[in-house]
C-alpha cells in the first residue's frame, strides 16, 4: 500500500509540475492562435508606403565609478552598469582639463548582476599636473546610463 500510495504522489507531483509548463510557454499565441488569419489578395494599384516607428524607449541604468587613480602612467577608471547584466553595450570615458578632452571607449560584458566596463586607461598625453573631471557613459541595445562627474589628481 506504501509503494502505491508513494507512486500516485509521484505521477500527480510529475503531472502537475510538466502540466504547469504549458502556462510558461512564452509566446502562446504562436503554439496556439486564437484565430485564422485570412489572406488578402493584392490589388494592383496599391503601392507599399513607409511609415516611421519610433524606436524602442532604452532603460535607465545607473553607472558607477568604482575606482578613479592616476599615476604617471596615465589614468585608470573602473566601471560597471548596475542592476542589469548584459553583454553587448559600451562604456565611454571622457576625461576634461581646462581645453583637453579626451574620449575613450571600452566593451563590458555581463557579470552576476551588473554589467562592467572594460577598464580604462588613458595615457597623460596633452594633461597637465592638477584635477581633471571625467564622466562614465554606458550605452547598449536596450539600456543607458550615465556616471555622476567625478574627479581626478593627476600628479
Amino acid at each position: 500500500m506504501k509503494h502505491r500510495l508513494a507512486f500516485a504522489s509521484v505521477a500527480l507531483a510529475s503531472t502537475l509540475a510538466l502540466g504547469g509548463c504549458a502556462f510558461l510557454t512564452p509566446n502562446w499565441n504562436a503554439l496556439h492562435p486564437t484565430a485564422k488569419p485570412t489572406p488578402s489578395k493584392p490589388t494592383s494599384s496599391a503601392t507599399p508606403t513607409l511609415t516611421a516607428t519610433n524606436p524602442a524607449k532604452l532603460a535607465s541604468v545607473d553607472v558607477m565609478v568604482l575606482s578613479a587613480t592616476a599615476d604617471d602612467t596615465g589614468i585608470d577608471i573602473v566601471a560597471q552598469a548596475s542592476n542589469i547584466s548584459e553583454d553587448g553595450g559600451t562604456c565611454t570615458l571622457i576625461v576634461s582639463q581646462a581645453a583637453t578632452k579626451k574620449i575613450l571607449q571600452a566593451k563590458s560584458e555581463a557579470n552576476v548582476t551588473d554589467t562592467q566596463c572594460f577598464p580604462f586607461h588613458l595615457p597623460l598625453t596633452g594633461f597637465a599636473s592638477g584635477v581633471a573631471t571625467f564622466t562614465v557613459s554606458y550605452v547598449s541595445p536596450t539600456s543607458t546610463g550615465n556616471s555622476s562627474v567625478g574627479q581626478v589628481v593627476i600628479p
